[in-house]
């Protein structure tokens, strides 16, 4: 888990789905705002996985790629959506996947290494 002043509410989760910039790949959505702060959010509908154990784990997963790159992905607020494929890889395989999908989108810093 990412600490609270770096995720977003959910009143700025609606401003940034409004208001933000969508990118899309084979393993999801991202959804961006430019901003000075770097905030995010990570939702998983129970329409991708019906458990909400299987969601929560997913979701922390993903909030652990987040932390350990937050120095390298650029200052603002983004909204991680995944997808089907996501939800059966191990955590090696969404950290590739996450990377790829900010990578292509231009939000990582040109210094910033694969894990």
């Amino acid at each position: 888990m990412i600490v609270a002043r770096n995720r977003l509410s959910k009143d700025e989760v609606k401003i940034v789905f409004e208001k933000g910039r969508r990118y899309g790949g084979a393993s999801g959505a991202i959804i961006f705002l430019k901003d000075s702060k770097r905030k995010y959010a990570v939702v998983v509908p129970k329409k991708l996985l019906n458990s909400a154990v299987k969601r929560n784990s997913l979701r922390r997963k993903i909030y652990t790629f987040l932390r350990q790159r937050m120095p390298s992905i650029l200052p603002g607020h983004l909204v991680i959506l995944p997808n089907q494929k996501v939800t059966t890889l191990d955590f090696r395989g969404i950290s590739h996947e996450l990377h790829t999908l900010l990578f292509n989108a231009r939000l990582l810093s040109p210094d910033a290494k694969m894990i």
